[in-house]
């Protein structure tokens, strides 16, 4: 059974994750569920894609890179494999795929829904600015490999189970969700209070990092 533990705080909201047995003959399962949380803004008129064309919902949408705090249509955006070149969700691409600069970059597969960008991020970071501006909300973890930006006005943040090393009961899966003003060294101090292991990537020479933590 997967049990998760939504814990509210000033301005955050925490996801915390683990499996335990129901009965006493319950069987520890093989593999760690891969668990999808698809968060999505539509509901929120402050944030959503509509009325505005979708593509601009992407500007609004940003990472962390090498080049510091990085609008999603400032990266280098591959197009759809599964739909034709020139199909309108392709022009420009609509979704992409994010993978962790520490890593090789995936290769997508031709059937795939998004294609992985060649910008990668520096820390396990997604978040979207508010219509006007002056608000973000972001997903933060310490461990994730792939991140997206996908159809629903959604973004994926996709942490891993941890510590990999551990008994599967012992593991956990961890996210939290910032609400904040649009001030992304904010973001970033909260994040290193919370996950001190997610800017350990970052470039020191950025300004985002030369701050009090």
């Amino acid at each position: 059974m997967l049990v998760t533990v939504v814990t509210p705080e000033p301005g955050a909201v925490e996801f915390l994750a683990h499996l335990e047995l129901t009965d006493r003959r319950g069987e520890v399962p093989p593999e760690m569920p891969f668990v999808n949380l698809c968060w999505q803004v539509r509901r929120a008129p402050a944030f959503a894609s509509k009325p505005d064309p979708y593509p601009e919902f992407v500007k609004r949408c940003f990472i962390f890179t090498a080049k510091g705090r990085t609008f999603l249509h400032q990266t280098e955006r591959r197009k759809i494999p599964v739909r034709p070149a020139d199909d309108p969700y392709n022009n420009p691409p609509w979704v992409q795929m994010y993978a962790a600069s520490w890593l090789p970059l995936p290769k997508a597969s031709p059937d795939s829904w998004a294609d992985y960008s060649p910008d990668q991020y520096t820390t396990p970071v997604i978040g979207v600015v508010s219509r006007d501006g002056k608000y973000l909300a972001a997903l933060a973890n310490d461990s994730a490999t792939v991140m997206a930006q996908a159809w629903h006005d959604c973004l994926h943040n996709n942490p891993q189970w941890t510590p990999a090393n551990a008994p599967p009961l012992k593991r956990r899966w961890r996210l939290k969700v910032y609400a904040m003003p649009n001030d992304p060294n904010a973001l970033l101090k909260r994040v290193r209070r919370h996950f001190p292991d997610a800017l350990r990537y970052l470039c020191s020479e950025h300004a985002y990092l030369k701050m009090e933590m």
